[in-house]
């Protein structure tokens, strides 16, 4: 009687061996790819989000006494044109203001614009809307974020007797032509 294997059955156990960790090896490196690509991903994302506040921060700050002193007048109103007529809209004229631009966050590059929105579902509604990557990275990934600024995130809260600075309710849309 013979024990053990002989070098045939070693050798095929081993081939077998082989391609199951050839497999999980793969698999890894999948992983690791998505697992860096995610972390770019997340580190634009962040950039992009600094860039957003910022914005918004800029768009919701009042800028005098009155009730017209909102920045967010000269967003809503000025960008991405300025809407004729809207000196008569707002009872001042509209202060100049930057509706896109590009900035630098860590190391991605960021790319921003502002927007008033149109029509009946656009009334009171700014579009902000960032997109980043970062250069130095070949096959950088490419991510978007846009936020919305209402005139009611503008403090303090628009009442129906004095909605500044939310566009005047009319029966066609008070927002922008």
């Amino acid at each position: 009687m013979r024990r053990g294997f002989t070098i045939i059955e070693v050798l095929i156990a081993l081939a077998i061996l082989g391609i199951a960790f050839s497999a999980l090896l793969m698999s890894q490196l999948s992983n690791l790819r998505t697992t860096a690509r995610m972390r770019l991903v997340t580190e634009v994302k962040s950039a992009l989000t600094q860039v957003l506040e910022g914005k918004t921060a800029e768009i919701l700050a009042k800028t005098g006494n009155s009730a017209t002193d909102f920045a967010f007048y000269d967003y809503y109103w000025g960008c991405p044109t300025p809407v004729s007529g809207a000196a008569a809209i707002i009872g001042r004229p509209l202060n100049p203001v930057t509706c896109q631009g590009t900035s630098t966050a860590g190391r991605v590059g960021v790319t921003w614009t502002i927007a008033g929105e149109r029509g009946v579902e656009g009334e009171g509604l700014i579009l902000l809307t960032a997109r980043g990557e970062i250069p130095s990275i070949p096959n950088s990934p490419r991510v978007s974020l846009v936020h919305r600024v209402s005139c009611y995130d503008v403090y303090p809260s628009p009442t129906k007797d004095a909605p500044a600075p939310c566009p005047k309710p009319e029966g066609t849309g008070g927002g922008r032509p």
